[in-house]
């Protein structure tokens, strides 16, 4: 029988003691709850954002989230931010993977960055329902990176279709505030471009405000003849650029462009969307998550 004497006994505790200690000095990632795809946290129309951070390595650290896909070719739409961003964890080395049924996988694409909160973005669409598993991952050793995670466009969500008209100047813009918001339009473009001007507000706090903008029919010249632009109000009243349609996913009749931008102040921006097809229609649907926050009167705004 194994007998302790006093002095090992003090030793035994002592070394307990600082296991412990060495226990609760362990990052919180090490310990998380949803680091397999067995235990991946569930994602829904009341809840569907989620956030932690990763600290890298070589074989990858990885964090699972799911969520129920409706199906009905219903595009919702996966958003990731992540600090420090791609400038010091290099590309690729940060951001998620989509997996679905029949070895379907959608993969966030960069959308750019922005005082060192790097964006990443993919919509899923499918005709039929699943279970969606998102996989958060980093693969850059030693470095820490903070994320947050946003799936919109689920089922049940707070999601409206208002309807605009008389919005093609800056000084009518559409002033929309409902998140998850979206809108089905169409322009019918010109040499000199056909817009259309909507007004949004973001509540800050790294909260990113995503655009995604999927138009039909394809253009069949070089090059993009229709998109959209982001401008920002500043403090001093200038309007400046924030952002830039950029293509993310396209199919046999249409394309789908996007852009994100977050701060950490809360900001007014402008979305200009716009046709130079002459002649042609070109029928959009305009996804807007990232609203918040009330909205001032406006004099002007960008042309």
């Amino acid at each position: 029988m194994l007998q302790f004497t006093w002095a090992s006994r003090s030793t035994f505790l002592h070394s307990l003691t600082l296991i412990a200690c060495l226990v609760l000095l362990l990052p919180g990632s090490v310990f998380a709850a949803n680091d397999t795809a067995d235990t991946a946290i569930k994602l829904d129309a009341a809840k569907n954002s989620a956030g932690g951070s990763l600290i890298g390595s070589t074989g990858g650290v990885y964090r699972y989230y799911h969520f129920l896909y409706q199906g009905g070719n219903v595009q919702v739409l996966v958003t990731m931010t992540f600090q420090p961003g791609f400038g010091k964890v290099g590309p690729r080395q940060v951001g998620f993977n989509v997996y679905g049924p029949n070895n379907l996988i959608w993969v966030g694409s960069p959308l750019g960055t922005s005082q060192d909160v790097s964006t990443v973005q993919v919509p899923v669409a499918s005709s039929a329902p699943f279970d969606a598993l998102v996989q958060v991952f980093n693969y850059t050793p030693g470095i820490q990176v903070s994320y947050n995670l946003w799936v919109s466009g689920l089922v049940g969500g707070s999601q409206s279709g208002p309807v605009v008209t008389n919005n093609a100047t800056p000084n009518t813009a559409a002033v929309i505030t409902t998140d998850n918001v979206l809108i089905d339009g169409t322009l019918i473009g010109k040499w000199g471009g056909t817009f259309q001007y909507f007004t949004l507000s973001n509540p800050g706090h790294g909260v990113p405000l995503a655009v995604t903008f999927n138009a039909s029919p394809l253009y069949n010249g070089q090059g993009y003849a229709y998109g959209f632009n982001l401008y920002r109000d500043d403090p001093n009243s200038q309007v400046t650029l924030a952002a830039t349609s950029a293509p993310i996913s396209q199919d046999a009749s249409s394309i789908t462009f996007g852009a994100s931008v977050s701060q950490d102040a809360p900001a007014i921006y402008q979305l200009q969307i716009y046709s130079y097809w002459p002649g042609v229609p070109v029928s959009y649907h305009l996804r807007i998550t990232g609203l918040g926050g009330p909205i001032p009167v406006k004099n002007g705004g960008h042309s």
